[in-house]
């Protein structure tokens, strides 16, 4: 797996840690007080509540997180592994079946994910497991990144960016020459009956859910797709599943925690 692109984003600092490169214990035991009480905030909301009961019909037994961003230098990414450590714990899932990757991890993270935690972190993942019984967990992946993780690691489930708000700047056509998989779930999406896709109505109890804007949005695409039509054949992206099951928590994304659950929902590739 290649090195993720880093994103520029507003940097929300974690309180009291002025350098998060230094690992020493001041700094451990300060990052652990601001987990913790995020860790209250998270287990409290109704966004996690909801996750959970979406989660609890999964039979999963592994997570595999990617680009969480680095815990002791950014506020939302410590949020993310909240809610990362509320499932582990929810679920009662071994620390040594949890694994995570990002590059940008400093010695600080490292020491809290692998020595207080007992996490792996690892940029290759070794999967004796089957994919049903593996959750990814992608925080804010950028797209070439999701597109690149289900072309490697095939997953089935996955907690990430809601995939069809965050695809919508872009054409039908952009979407199959850039991230082609992708591409492929947006069309397995598409082809839904138009009431599954626009409304509150459900599929095996997923919820298949466009907010206003993202309505607005996907027919003024899909007007383009209609005027500068170049025939796309999907047939020539081989992929593992037929079927994709959406259930978005974008009404719930609100709250203390900043935009570390933008766009969020769970995604099942069947």
């Amino acid at each position: 797996m290649s090195d993720f692109i880093k994103i520029h984003k507003k940097n929300y600092k974690i309180n009291g840690i002025n350098d998060p490169n230094n690992s020493n214990e001041e700094n451990i035991k300060l990052l652990n007080e601001n987990l913790i009480s995020k860790l209250k905030i998270i287990k409290s909301s109704t966004l996690y509540k909801e996750i959970f009961i979406t989660l609890k019909e999964i039979k999963f037994i592994k997570i595999r997180c990617l680009a969480l961003g680095s815990p002791s230098q950014d506020q939302p990414s410590l949020y993310q592994l909240a809610l990362l450590i509320l499932l582990v714990e929810e679920f009662n899932l071994h620390s040594e079946n949890i694994s995570l990757y990002d590059p940008i991890f400093n010695e600080l993270d490292l020491k809290l994910l692998t020595i207080n935690y007992r996490y792996r972190v690892e940029k290759n993942y070794d999967q004796i497991f089957d994919q049903d019984e593996i959750l990814y967990f992608l925080p804010h992946a950028p797209l070439n990144l999701t597109n690149e993780i289900i072309d490697l690691e095939s997953p089935k489930l996955l907690l990430a960016n809601n995939i069809i708000t965050h695809t919508d700047r872009l054409t039908n056509l952009e979407l199959f020459e850039k991230y082609p998989t992708i591409s492929k779930i947006i069309n397995y999406i598409n082809n839904l009956d138009q009431s599954d896709k626009l409304t509150s109505g459900n599929l095996d109890g997923f919820q298949k859910v466009i907010n206003n804007n993202s309505k607005r949005k996907l027919q003024r695409k899909n007007k383009y797709n209609a005027n500068n039509v170049k025939t796309i054949d999907y047939s020539q992206i081989v992929t593992y599943f037929e079927k994709v099951e959406l259930k978005s928590f974008k009404h719930l994304e609100e709250g203390p925690w900043l935009n570390s659950f933008s766009d969020i929902a769970f995604h099942r590739l069947i």
